[in-house]
């Protein structure tokens, strides 16, 4: 059956037979065809996007956990700290309470840590990555496990 043949419930099939969403036994579908061929229809399960739902919480899992395990001397170093920051504020907006927390616990106020976390939405900066708080747990901890599948 070709794709403008196809009628969907719920979904605009769109200039290329496009359809994704919901079917009827709670599965989710895709289904993209070209004018002329026949439509592919793949069921995914429900168990499989509570997986990618996790997958998305995993880099906050680990950067909340490292900044539990970095050294307190990191924290002295005012070029540390907004690096962190850099870091945290890449990986997600809901690491800014966090961030401010692990600061206040050394020299830093709300007030400053709210100014330097605003500046990195301004940054032309070379972006930094959750890669880069992984090396420093692994170093200032020893473990070198932190991370990785399976691991914290």
């Amino acid at each position: 059956m070709s794709a403008e043949k196809q009628a969907r419930p719920g979904g605009d099939q769109g200039a290329w037979g496009n359809s994704r969403g919901r079917n009827s036994a709670g599965t989710h579908s895709s289904s993209q065809a070209r004018e002329g061929q026949d439509a592919t229809v793949i069921q995914i399960p429900p168990k499989a996007w509570e997986h990618l739902a996790r997958e998305e919480q995993r880099p906050l899992e680990i950067a909340r956990e490292a900044l539990t395990r970095l050294s307190p001397r990191r924290a002295d170093d005012f070029d540390q700290v907004r690096i962190i920051g850099r870091i945290l504020h890449g990986v997600s907006a809901e690491l800014y309470g966090d961030w401010v927390s692990w600061a206040a616990t050394h020299q830093y106020t709300a007030e400053y840590c709210a100014t330097v976390w605003a500046s990195f939405a301004k940054s032309t900066a070379t972006p930094v990555g959750l890669g880069l708080l992984i090396s420093f747990v692994r170093k200032d901890s020893g473990d070198t496990t932190f991370g990785k599948r399976g691991g914290a």
